[in-house]
């Protein structure tokens, strides 16, 4: 368990640092990365995120066919940043979605060669996102591909920014 350093990050910052650090493994593997989020900023320990950020990319570079594509997106509702990485690869099957933030879970998919890692990435992914008291999950494409999101909360980085309001112990006494 690591203490959180929590500032306000814009989320298209953190998305465009996570592309700059995986374009020179995307481009080994000729899978392409697109991204777009908004500017909005949200109260997080950015290397914490941008640490699940690339281990997300990451394990979708590598089940990802060369010349396929990754899209990373940041969407923002009232309350909540939802950040979805979805690619295009050979997907995750139906047996292991409920399992793969278990740690040391690996799935194996013959045709990718061999299996890489130590199987602890998307359980630190999982302990990070609900540390900063949100969730993460995965679903397989519509037609191929894995998807995986993550939903942290917009916090206000000032909470408490409202003006004080003092009452003095004697107050209303004669």
């Amino acid at each position: 368990r690591r203490t959180l350093n929590l500032s306000s990050t814009p989320m298209n910052a953190l998305l465009a640092d996570s592309f700059t650090v995986m374009q020179p493994i995307a481009d080994v593997r000729s899978v392409e990365i697109e991204f777009d989020a908004p500017p909005e900023t949200v109260l997080v320990d950015r290397d914490r995120i941008l640490q699940v950020l690339t281990n997300l990319i990451q394990n979708a570079i590598k089940f990802s066919d060369p010349g396929s594509a990754i899209h990373l997106l940041g969407e923002k509702d009232s309350s909540h940043m939802t950040v979805t990485i979805r690619d295009e690869g050979h997907g995750i099957p139906a047996s292991h979605i409920d399992a793969i933030f278990e740690p040391f879970h690996q799935v194996d998919i013959s045709d990718s060669g061999p299996s890489s890692g130590s199987g602890l990435g998307l359980a630190i992914c999982k302990e990070i996102v609900e540390a900063h008291g949100g969730t993460i999950w995965a679903e397989r494409g519509i037609e191929q591909g894995a998807v995986f999101r993550f939903r942290i909360p917009i916090r206000d980085p000032h909470p408490f920014n409202a003006a004080a309001t003092i009452t003095s112990p004697n107050a209303g006494v004669s």
